[in-house]
């Protein structure tokens, strides 16, 4: 056996024993929530076979809109969920041209994520239900060929291996892959080295798959480990070329025979793995809403089956029978027949067949079943994630109602925000500068990046649930005009104590609107300068006109003047003759 899958194996073997806990609540969660995936705990039963053991669709259903809340609220296609900015003690001194360029990024990526080929809404779809079901979920990038659309793929938990680094993140992985017998050949066949290459590198998969090609049993089924773990220090380099050198490891072998087919590697982390919250101790496995609501909705089942057998025993009840007619036990199942003697059931000698009618109190059970279903949809979330509003709500209100609400999901969305959000973000930034969908960097980036001024880049959520974080800060403010608005009509100076500029510019942070909305301080500042002196031309102008209007004024007036002195002398000596 080679040495590094050997060692491999070896901590596969520890991480396989450590997760037996959380299996067994795993594998129940799943015949319940997502009976497809029971098998992979050991379930051999079929979908249709599983289902026949589950009477109610409620704990599924309230999953799916738990699913579906979170997909809406996180990773929404017809919003704008993510954003990218420069960070550091000089941002806010940073040109338009710098700002625009870190803003642009987001919507590099959500363009990537929503084409058409790339899958990404229906694998978050799977990825959050897996949240719902195990608390926990994964979330697969792999590098595309040439400039096809990136290929992501959900790794549900039944199918991983995981591991935390010192800072409680995931960033070692194993996977078990149920290949076909073509797919290894195609992956791990003798090959040319490249595309323009004349050299041809050697299969490196077992002969027992060489023997299964050879009988054409191409479709045969072959099981395939992958392990992916980060390098040592000094065992990659950020430039190198040879994927044997990256900064994460890739190694595949086959599980039957143990034979390495290849060891190559990634450049940045390919995996996201997101926990609702951890098991205790130092097990990384994922614990989520799902085991919270286990107990009720096992409850719920042995109730929706007592309802059933009550029902049918009120509609179809079990029958007494005279015992001359046949003999045998006593049974109280739906369309059953007892035979008795006369005499027992109704104290009279009167032969003949009559109903055994039950005392079951079905509108109780169903009652007590309507309450459980409600505590399960709770729990799930779905009064949270549901819309909000009434006939007789102003917007205001049903915008501070939905925002309070949003508040409560907060924990939730942090850990998805922390595990999941950051790794994504380096994976995509990588594959997309590769491929040059990202423009080159302003050079004044590089600069202040090299003199400690900005850091690189600072990944956030605008989703609603973080949008309702930061409204609070706003509604912080918008009370604090409130309750100065009696003392500003009084003395409207009073505003010089607040930077409304700042004010301003902060809305951005606050509500996620795009960066190149915001006029560059420096532009704001140089308009500013120029309208006050267009004001100040204005204001000479005008009073050049109202000096010169006055002057005409009192030129007009001097004139009437003289015009009324000639006419009383005039007068005055027309009344001396």
């Amino acid at each position: 056996m080679n040495e590094l899958v050997k060692e491999l194996k070896q901590r596969l073997g520890v991480l396989k024993k450590s997760r037996r806990r959380a299996e067994e609540d795993w594998e129940e969660l799943a015949e319940y929530l997502q009976p497809p995936k029971a098998r992979f705990f050991g379930d051999d039963s079929s979908d249709a076979e599983a289902r026949e053991l589950i009477w109610s669709s409620v704990p599924e259903d309230a999953q799916q809109q738990f699913a579906a809340g979170l997909h809406s609220l996180l990773t929404n296609p017809a919003q704008t969920w993510l954003h990218t900015a420069l960070t550091g003690r000089g941002v806010k001194e940073l040109p338009s041209e710098s700002t625009e360029w870190a803003s642009e990024i987001a919507s590099i990526i959500m363009d990537a994520c929503k084409h058409e080929e790339s899958g990404f809404d229906s694998t978050m779809n799977e990825c959050y239900l897996d949240y719902a079901t195990f608390g926990q979920m994964g979330l697969f990038v792999e590098d595309p060929e040439d400039n096809s659309a990136i290929p992501f793929s959900s790794i549900s938990p039944h199918a991983c291996w995981i591991s935390e680094n010192q800072h409680g993140i995931v960033d070692t992985m194993f996977r078990r892959l149920e290949l076909t017998v073509r797919q290894v050949q195609e992956r791990w066949g003798k090959r040319k080295r490249g595309i323009t290459s004349d050299l041809w590198q050697k299969r490196t998969y077992s002969d027992s798959i060489q023997r299964k090609i050879d009988r054409k049993e191409l479709e045969s089924t072959v099981y395939v480990w992958q392990a992916i773990y980060p390098r040592k220090t000094g065992e990659w380099y950020e430039e190198a070329t040879v994927p044997s050198k990256f900064m994460y490891a890739s190694v595949f072998w086959e599980e039957e025979t143990n034979q390495l087919l290849s060891e190559g590697g990634y450049r940045e982390q390919p995996f996201m793995v997101a926990r609702y919250s951890k098991f205790s101790g130092a097990d990384p496995w994922g614990r989520g809403v799902g085991h919270i609501a286990l107990p009720h909705i096992r409850l719920l089942h042995a109730q929706e089956d007592s309802k059933d057998g009550a029902i049918q025993n009120q509609c179809e009840p079990p029958l007494a029978v005279d015992k001359s007619m046949y003999k045998d036990g006593i049974s109280t199942d739906s369309k059953a027949t007892n035979y008795f003697e006369a005499s027992s059931v109704t104290g009279e000698k009167n032969y003949g067949i009559y109903p055994i009618v039950s005392s079951a109190n079905v509108e109780a059970v169903h009652m007590t079943v309507k309450d459980r279903e409600e505590q399960i949809r709770s729990i799930f979330f779905n009064d949270q994630l549901q819309m909000v509003g009434g006939p007789n709500m102003t917007a205001y209100e049903v915008a501070l109602r939905d925002s309070k609400k949003m508040m409560l999901l907060l924990p939730m969305w942090g850990r998805l925000a922390t595990e999941f959000l950051p790794i994504f973000v380096n994976r995509m930034v990588g594959i997309l500068e590769r491929r040059g969908d990202i423009p080159e960097r302003p050079a004044i980036v590089d600069s202040l990046i090299e003199q400690g001024v900005v850091s690189r880049l600072k990944v956030a959520y605008v989703s609603p649930i973080s949008m309702a974080q930061k409204a609070s800060e706003a509604q912080t403010f918008q009370r604090t005009l409130e309750y100065l608005t009696p003392i500003i009509n009084m003395r409207p100076q009073v505003m010089d104590n607040f930077d409304l500029d700042e004010v301003v510019r902060d809305s951005q942070n606050l509500f996620g609107f795009p960066q190149k909305y915001l006029v560059d301080a420096e532009k704001r500042d140089a308009n500013r300068q120029q309208q006050a002196q267009q004001a100040a031309q204005a204001q000479d102008v005008q009073a050049g006109q109202e000096m010169a209007q006055a002057a005409k004024t009192a030129g007009e007036a001097a004139g009437n003047a003289e015009a009324i002195k000639e006419a009383l002398t005039m007068m005055q000596g027309g009344a001396g003759a």
